[in-house]
């Protein structure tokens, strides 16, 4: 998926671009992505789960107890003849608070802050202030450095009686070859008062890999924050995994503070989400980052902050995911719109979040914005105040860990992931197996549970799945469809085009998933809207054509059909059960066929010749009625925008001449592989399309794409109490 909201790659937040182009150059549209290429999500292998799409956040992400203590103390430090971007607090020995600031002179912020960036030296006797200019640490070397340019994005830490300054800077602020070119360095003292002494031969501490091989390789590698962990140095960087849309995360590792760092693994997300800006924090033996979270992608505030918990710092648990602040309007009591100055930024958020610590807990909130709240013209550091309340710590309460995330995926892999080399997809154009490609993509996903249509047998999928999966299905054709799970599950229904079981979550919790494959009349659908639009067959009253078509789309909706599926769903929609529905339903949503779709740019025929737009208001008849019985559709419960996030999953982009396969111009672009979901003890949190590219999907998959359908998945809470119905 790409329509972005994109950011400046490393220094001051995101500014919003136009939409690019979603599904494919004929999905056109005027409104603006909800989450583009932050969206590429990553589910819950081992890192912090990352993306989700902009909701309430009550009820999305627990807030933290730092974020119940906020207290709002207002600007802390401005300056008349400078921009201020970013302030690293730190104590002496004294009690005095030393601020490390970026600014600038000129009064814009991009291209200024990777131009002309300087990292001043502000103390106060106490953390409110007020603040007094002390001295510039650090400016660009001015030479032909790898920091020839503006030092920026300051992160300051004390190791024993070693003060350790990090920042980024560049060689050249043009674009290109910025971003690219921007690395971490570090400037060591033993007095906060410098001198600085930049570390090594010239103060490089951190950049991406020579290896082409190397997920940074080609990347730039910044916005450092730093924490001594079980006996190591532990240094957090933002870069751009190169097969991959947008931003990761990433750790690098060393025994000593001044080097080497050696990147561990890969990143510690496994694809772009814009969330920047890290702070990491030692509290109660636990490792805690905190991020900006910049369209809402985690914590459900387009702004906010995120809170990240890990035991080891390497992963972070994605169940004590936590909002850490929102936006300055829910803190600030006498924040007046009409009085703001927007300097930068679409929002009126905090940017660049440092902390400060007192006696091991987190004590001052430090954090610039883009908007100055008193109307000046230039930007501002603000202050809030962490009131802790009793024994409060980084872990979410415990209702809230009392859930388990869960990941489901729906993908039709098309004749069994065989080698079905006459319609287009030969085992020899991945590596001799298709199937082995296809179980690549389940595991990469964090998938848990996977409805599969056109499964065939389960056994030759579990083994490339590999150890501790189970699978329920027939395997009565390469048509049939079946069920593959990390958990046990007790067979409810085994039918060949719809499986249903009760999964058994390992704390004592289950679910029922039900997948199924409708097969919709020939004729039917938005493949009869295309041959009537072509016949130049369309009414004058769009009311009448939309009861023709759901009238033909309707003649066969028995065995395989929604009456089955929703008969099997009935009573444990009844009894309250969490309930999953995967499936290729071989016909549209009327969520994605809205009144509100047919008036915008969407044209859903990718090579239309007949002059007017396939896209009509249609109620398309299994979906209604699957939300009429309660049933809940994941993806677009998280991106409601349909126009937006249309999520195409049939059918991705092949070339004219593909064997058994018609002209690629002549494909309608539909929604038709999605995930449901009901219950009063289940919620999802994130939902994506996964295939081919970063420019059609949500999560591009390296390499040729596997299968005639994209993947969709979805990630839940589940609570653990659930009652049951039937056997």
């Amino acid at each position: 998926m790409r329509p972005d909201f994109s950011t400046p790659p490393d220094g001051p937040s995101d500014t919003p671009r136009s939409l690019r182009n979603h599904a494919l150059p004929i999905m056109r549209t005027t409104a603006r992505g909800l989450l583009g290429a932050l969206l590429v999500l990553t589910f819950h292998a081992p890192s912090f789960v990352l993306a989700a799409a902009p909701q309430p956040a009550d009820d999305k992400v627990p807030r933290s107890a730092i974020e119940r203590g906020l207290e709002w103390m207002g600007p802390v430090l401005t300056e008349t003849d400078f921009t201020l971007w970013g302030a690293s607090p730190i104590t002496d020995d004294a009690g005095k608070v030393h601020l490390y600031v970026a600014r600038w002179p000129e009064t814009n912020v991009d291209p200024a802050w990777r131009k002309s960036a300087e990292i001043a030296h502000y103390i106060a006797d106490r953390p409110q202030g007020p603040f007094v200019f002390r001295d510039v640490a650090l400016r660009g070397s001015g030479a032909a450095t790898w920091d020839r340019f503006a030092p920026s994005n300051p992160e300051i830490r004390r190791f024993g009686d070693t003060y350790a300054l990090l920042y980024i800077a560049n060689d050249d602020w043009h674009q290109p070859p910025h971003p690219a070119n921007q690395r971490i360095g570090m400037a060591v003292a033993k007095s906060p008062d410098g001198p600085w002494r930049r570390v090594g031969r010239d103060g490089l501490i951190l950049g991406p890999s020579p290896d082409p091989d190397h997920w940074t390789f080609g990347s730039q590698v910044v916005n450092p924050t730093l924490v001594h962990f079980g006996g190591k140095f532990l240094l957090y960087f933002k870069a751009r995994n190169r097969s991959q849309a947008g931003t990761v995360y990433g750790v690098a590792v060393s025994q000593q503070l001044d080097g080497p760092y050696q990147i561990s693994g890969g990143p510690l997300t496994t694809g772009g989400v814009t969330i920047e800006d890290g702070c990491a924090f030692v509290w109660k033996n636990k490792v805690c980052l905190i991020s900006t979270d910049n369209h809402g992608s985690v914590t459900g505030i387009r702004g906010g902050g995120a809170l990240w918990v890990s035991d080891d710092g390497l992963k972070f648990n994605t169940a004590w995911t936590q909002i850490a602040y929102g936006r300055i309007p829910a803190y600030d009591q006498e924040y007046d719109a009409k009085r703001v100055k927007r300097i930068y930024g679409g929002d009126p958020k905090l940017e660049r979040p440092k902390i400060l610590m007192q006696d091991g807990q987190p004590a001052w909130l430090y954090a610039p914005s883009g908007w100055n709240i008193t109307g000046g013209n230039r930007t501002a550091v603000h202050l809030l105040k962490v009131n802790l309340a009793g024994d409060a710590g980084p872990l979410p309460p415990v209702a809230d860990r009392e859930t388990r995330r869960v990941s489901v995926m729906s993908f039709n892999i098309l004749e069994a992931g065989g080698n079905a080399a006459h319609v287009g997809f030969p085992d020899a154009a991945f590596g001799g197996s298709r199937r082995d490609d296809i179980a690549t993509i389940i595991r990469d996903s964090g998938a848990d549970i996977v409805g599969v249509q056109e499964c065939g047998a389960v056994a030759p999928l579990l083994r490339e799945l590999g150890a501790n999966w189970h699978g329920i299905g027939t395997g009565k054709s390469v048509y049939t469809g079946a069920l593959v799970s990390k958990f046990p599950s007790i067979p409810l229904v085994t039918e060949d085009f719809l499986t249903a079981a009760r999964a058994e979550l390992p704390d004592g919790g289950g679910l029922v998933v039900v997948n199924c494959h409708w097969w919709p009349p020939k004729d039917s659908g938005a493949a009869l809207i295309r041959k009537r639009l072509r016949a130049g067959d369309i009414p004058d009253d769009l009311s009448r054509f939309e009861s023709e078509v759901l009238a033909a789309s309707d003649a066969s909706r028995g065995p395989r059909g929604y009456l089955r599926t929703l008969e099997v769903l009935r009573p444990y929609l009844k009894s309250g059960e969490s309930v999953i529905l995967t499936g290729d339903f071989n016909e549209s949503s009327h969520l994605d066929w809205t009144a509100r779709a047919a008036a915008s740019g969407i044209d859903r025929w990718v090579t239309n010749p007949t002059g007017r737009p396939l896209r009509f208001k249609m109620a398309w008849q299994g979906s209604r009625l699957l939300a009429d019985a309660g049933m809940h559709d994941a993806y677009r419960t998280v991106f409601p925008d349909e126009v937006a996030k249309p999520g195409v999953t049939w059918t991705p982009p092949y070339p004219d001449g593909v064997p058994g396969r018609g002209q690629y111009g002549d494909q309608v672009l539909e929604r038709i592989d999605r995930i449901y979901f009901a219950g009063k003890d289940i919620r999802v949190e994130r939902s994506a399309i996964i295939g081919e590219s970063a420019t059609t999907c949500d999560v591009a998959h390296p390499g040729p794409w596997v299968s005639d359908h994209r993947a969709t998945i979805a990630v839940f809470h589940v609570g653990k109490a659930v009652r049951r119905a039937g056997k």
